[in-house]
């Protein structure tokens, strides 16, 4: 016991200084995926792909309105906190890359996240900006690029390099509000807002997070009611997420350790039989945080079921341990002995329920995404360390007992729960034995049950949210929502154009296939609502255009491609010399790659399929064989999320069920009893997903999880039963006789655990993180569903299959479940 207590103490130290908490979408993906690998070429080639959108309201073009915003950006830009990781990649932080993931962030030319940064380069001029600060860069309208031709020399100025008086705030406006692309992009329709786009330095997740709330320290300081001031973008909707889930995370602890408190004390009705089993399960949840800590591995969008999950799984086999020492001490056997005997009868079946729990949770090894993978391997050890502390700690913590028997009883006919397993037994059995017409209802119900389930489980939708994570009114919410309205969308796709042998991006064929390419992308429509989906596209094209227009008098019909190879030539030199920064960011030094930029408006990543197909497709005929087109982007990330999500719950699903059902066969050894365990096993998996496909409830990276879960749920009730069903018919040769002794020793385990399980989950109920309420509805539906397959149509299979006598010559019996 002082071992043990000792190795939580250090635990519970590794879980308060090195537990981390990563919301991205990025740290769902696998390291070494397409997405991942494509990502990292990302930041490579044009660096820094995090920004931060700040929504400024007000009356833009009045001088309090710039006086301020030009106060603020001053700030901005001045940023100046200690952080851990300030200017290092993945690779030189010497971490795990699960820990370091970045959510991809806007990245073009003058747009949300416009400065992709630049890549490590010696060339003059390209990438010699200082290191070792917080902000990089802060666009808005003060100094956003201006391309004109003056006095002779191409000039790219911030719109507000001249600060106006008040007199020429008429003319800005209507400058600026017939310039397309301002409008919607940088200002809203109306010039009743603006944006400032904020680029830092690579860093880890926590420390996007630190900067995000040093952010809102300074975004409350310059608040005033003409200028109201809101954070949206790729870190900070991360660093809300991270911080709900963390207050989710501890909340759901502390009210699954207080529900599961609550029914073991009136289980038990006695100290000794409460402090048990909530010591075991808290103690593995808090040995599977410690690791994980260790590991480097955070809690993420996926794994943060684990806490309420370990608690209410991991409680089971203590009951099952506890209630049948309780019965032996109630019969007035001596402790050490009533302990023994206890964990000699059900020492099997908590073995073979806790290792099939976990195979079920291990059957995400399977799964393509790093965050599914985890989330197994980790649940994993979760629930064999609540085995471990089942069968070590628990008897250490029942030896001090003395005279209890934790609340023991004579079960009396009124008893509920004595009732209650009377009816589940009397619906499929008569007097005589024989068949009956409820036995043969029970079954077609299942049955009926069973396809209904099947036809709403093809219903099912993979989905990947973020910002539909948190609650309607939340603030990030809510200015995610402005910035996609005002300006045209929050989520991007990204082009990787690099030129093979023969290509040129210096040339007007490329330059024409890019235009080419713009005209198809803003013309798709939503193929279910006709509603525009891409809002602006920025590249190389741009800047050729805009110098083009600038040297021909600004006029409006001169924003095209140069009429010869030379011409274009000359505009990208003309540029290449006034602003060498700004071109870097949409093409490398070498001229060899291009960067181009989709904005896309706010959608489920369900509805981008169709999209990144066409832009890919798009850009690969536009472009030609003699360039390599390659998609990234936030849009990216999430397509590749989803386009896994149905394949790994296939995948880890059929391991986990066919491993399990070998377990299950091994452990009755009777191939007959075995198979037909599978359907109580199987029958609320399908409820489940049926209900999900239904009530258009999605499969996203919590609800994914739900049927390998639903399966370890539901196998722990079924392999206790049938346990106990098997030892007792090969025992008296009578399926009647059989299954009462089944109900007697172990329908009351199941009862009571499920109680338990139903508290455990259905903390999550009170979740801000709506993914989170989701699953614990559906895990408690599949809690209910499980004890209605094992205690009603369990047994009517079982009179099926076992109804003539058999009577075994065997001795001695089931010492108890």
């Amino acid at each position: 016991m002082l071992l043990t207590l000792v190795v939580t103490s250090f635990m519970v130290h590794q879980v308060v200084t090195r537990f981390r908490i990563n919301a991205s979408t990025e740290a769902l993906l696998a390291a070494d995926s397409e997405a991942g690998r494509t990502l990292e070429i990302l930041r490579d080639d044009f660096g820094q792909d995090e920004t931060f959108l700040i929504v400024a309201a007000g009356d833009v073009f009045s001088m309090d309105y710039l006086n301020r915003l030009k106060a603020l950006q001053k700030d901005v830009e001045a940023i100046s906190i200690p952080l851990k990781t300030l200017g290092l990649r993945k690779s030189e932080r010497g971490l795990p890359p699960a820990e370091e993931a970045h959510a991809a962030s806007p990245v073009g030319d003058e747009d949300f996240g416009d400065f992709a940064g630049e890549k490590w380069s010696d060339a003059e001029g390209w990438g010699d900006e200082a290191g070792g600060v917080v902000v990089d860069e802060v666009l808005s309208l003060i100094n956003l690029r201006r391309t004109v031709w003056k006095d002779g020399v191409l000039r790219t100025d911030g719109w507000l390099h001249d600060w106006p008086t008040a007199a020429e705030l008429p003319e800005l406006k209507r400058v600026v509000m017939s310039n397309d692309r301002m409008v919607r992009r940088w200002v809203d329709r109306e010039g009743k807002s603006s944006v400032l786009v904020i680029r830092t330095a690579f860093m880890n997740e926590p420390d996007l997070h630190s900067v995000s709330a040093h952010l809102e320290t300074i975004l409350e300081k310059h608040r005033a009611p003409n200028f109201r001031l809101a954070q949206s973008g790729s870190p900070p909707l991360n660093a809300a997420l991270g911080r709900t889930v963390q207050a989710d995370f501890e909340r759901m602890f502390a009210l699954s350790t207080l529900g599961i408190l609550v029914i073991l004390a009136f289980l038990f009705r006695h100290p000794m039989g409460i402090v048990g089993p909530l010591l075991v399960v808290v103690q593995a949840a808090i040995w599977t945080f410690g690791t994980m800590a260790m590991s480097g591995i955070p809690l993420t969008m996926t794994s943060n079921v684990l806490p309420s999950f370990l608690i209410a799984v991991g409680v089971g086999d203590s009951i099952h341990l506890q209630s049948v020492y309780r019965e032996y001490r109630r019969e007035g056997m001596e402790n050490r002995r009533a302990i023994v005997r206890a964990l000699g009868g059900t020492g099997i079946p908590i073995v073979y329920t806790t290792l099939t729990t976990a195979v079920a949770l291990l059957s995400f090894q399977m799964g393509e995404l790093e965050s599914v993978r985890d989330m197994g391997l980790f649940g994993a050890f979760g629930v064999m360390m609540a085995l471990l502390h089942s069968v070590v700690f628990l008897p250490i913590v029942l030896s001090f007992n003395t005279r209890s028997v934790l609340g023991a009883t004579a079960v009396k006919d009124g008893d509920v729960v004595a009732r209650a397993l009377g009816w589940c037994d009397s619906v499929s059995h008569s007097p005589s034995g024989g068949a009956t017409r409820g036995r043969n209802f029970i079954i077609l119900t299942g049955l009926l049950v069973g396809l209904v389930s099947t036809v709403g489980a093809t219903r099912l939708a993979p989905s990947q949210g973020g910002v539909e994570y948190l609650p309607l009114d939340h603030p990030a919410r809510v200015a995610t929502h402005q910035a996609d309205e005002l300006y045209g969308g929050v989520d991007d796709i990204r082009l990787l154009i690099d030129a093979k042998d023969g290509g040129n991006i210096k040339n007007r064929e490329f330059m024409l296939a890019l235009a080419k390419l713009e005209g198809e992308i803003l013309a798709y429509r939503d193929p279910l609502t006709g509603g525009e989906m891409a809002t602006s596209v920025i590249s190389v094209l741009d800047v050729v255009r805009e110098t083009h227009r600038a040297t021909h008098g600004n006029a409006d019909d001169a924003y095209r491609v140069p009429d010869t190879q030379r011409g274009v030539v000359d505009m990208m030199t003309l540029f290449e010399n006034s602003s060498p920064e700004d071109l870097r960011k949409l093409v490398t030094v070498d001229l060899n790659e291009a960067l181009i930029t989709i904005r896309v408006r706010l959608k489920d990543a369900r509805d981008f399929p169709p999209l990144v197909d066409h832009v890919v497709a798009a850009a690969e005929a536009a472009v030609g064989p003699k360039y390599r087109v390659r998609p990234t982007g936030t849009v990216l990330t999430h397509v590749s999320v989803i386009l896994v999500l149905l394949w790994d719950l296939v995948k880890s699903f059929a391991s986990a069920l066919l491993v399990i059902t070998v377990m299950i066969i091994l452990l009755l050894r009777d191939f007959r009893l075995g198979m037909v365990s599978m359907v109580p096993n199987l029958l609320p998996i399908l409820m489940v997903l049926g209900l999900m496909g239904y009530s258009g409830i999605p499969l996203d990276m919590s609800t994914l999880l739900i049927a390998s879960i639903a399966i370890g749920i539901a196998v722990d009730d079924t392999v206790h039963f049938a346990h106990q069903f098997k030892a007792y018919y090969d025992l008296e040769g009578d399926v009647d006789e059989a299954l009462a002794a089944s109900f007697r020793h172990a329908g009351r385990a199941m009862m009571s655990t499920s109680l338990l399980l139903l508290a455990g989950f259905g903390v999550y109920l009170t979740a801000e993180v709506t993914n989170l309420k989701y699953f614990g509805l559906l895990v408690g539906f599949t809690v209910i569903a499980a004890l209605f397959a094992d205690l009603v149509l369990f047994p009517a299979l079982l009179r099926v299959m076992y109804s003539k006598k058999a009577r075994s010559a065997g001795s001695g019996g089931p010492q108890g479940d």
